[in-house]
């Protein structure tokens, strides 16, 4: 609120946030397949199949201390709640997929082609009318996206899939997948999004483009390094040189 109460004093005042690790694909994706950005509640506990597609959870992924919890009240043999099945999809070795049940090795230039083809398959599965996969998948990997719908459907409303991609396209797959399971309302909580992961890459992108263009007079930067934490590709350290008042507040 104080934020933008400051901002209502200027007639061309923006608002921009920016995580230094992005997740910007999840709300683009849910703003697409839903018509709102946000970062939904992923409720591990709730899970009996979580199907986890290079989202480090336990490890760096958004919430790692939540999500461990909830995870773990889900690992237990304590006779409480039936024990959950956990696979985890990924290029390398995180320290969720050393603890997931099954581990399946996917290139990362496989990892959205794998999302669609099995999005497609679950989605034969609900019985939605929805076009064939576009991108090619190895014959080794069919048989496994086979299976894991079926898993998957088996659990409907009870699974969770989780993506870690900054990726507009894996994030729309997986939040298809989401919903063709019936996890949303039960799993996977839109009525009460996180508030983790606020930043828009887009919005980012455009201020970096305006600024170099000369068309930002001042800029203001609030507990953020961008030219320590963003990449030099994107340019902000030449474009933040244009800007006339520059002030920084910090801790």
């Amino acid at each position: 609120r104080a934020i933008q109460r400051f901002l209502g004093g200027f007639k061309e005042g923006q608002h921009v946030t920016y995580d230094a690790l992005s997740q910007a694909a999840i709300p683009a994706a849910y703003e697409r397949t839903h018509g709102v950005r946000i970062l939904p509640h992923f409720k591990l506990e709730e899970a009996s199949y979580l199907l986890g597609v290079e989202a480090d959870f336990l490890g760096t992924w958004i919430n790692p201390a939540g999500f461990g919890r909830a995870y773990a009240s889900r690992r237990s043999a304590d006779g409480k709640r039936p024990l959950s099945k956990h696979v985890q999809v990924e290029s390398g070795l995180s320290l969720t997929g050393s603890n997931a049940d099954e581990r399946l090795r996917v290139a990362p230039s496989e990892a959205v082609a794998f999302l669609e083809h099995l999005s497609a398959a679950v989605e034969r599965l609900a019985g939605i009318n929805a076009s064939g996969p576009q991108r090619t998948l190895e014959a080794k990997l069919q048989g496994r996206v086979h299976d894991l719908a079926e898993g998957l459907w088996h659990a409907k409303g009870e699974s969770l899939v989780l993506c870690g991609l900054n990726d507009v396209h894996a994030q729309i797959f997986a939040a298809r997948l989401n919903r063709a399971l019936g996890n949303e309302g039960r799993t996977l909580d839109l009525a009460n999004p996180g508030l983790q992961k606020q930043g828009d890459d887009a919005a980012l992108q455009a201020l970096i483009k305006e600024m170099g263009e000369g068309q930002v007079d001042a800029l203001l930067l609030l507990d953020a390094n961008p030219a320590y934490e963003m990449p030099p590709s994107l340019g902000f350290e030449k474009a933040l040189a244009t800007v006339p008042l520059r002030l920084s507040l910090g801790r």
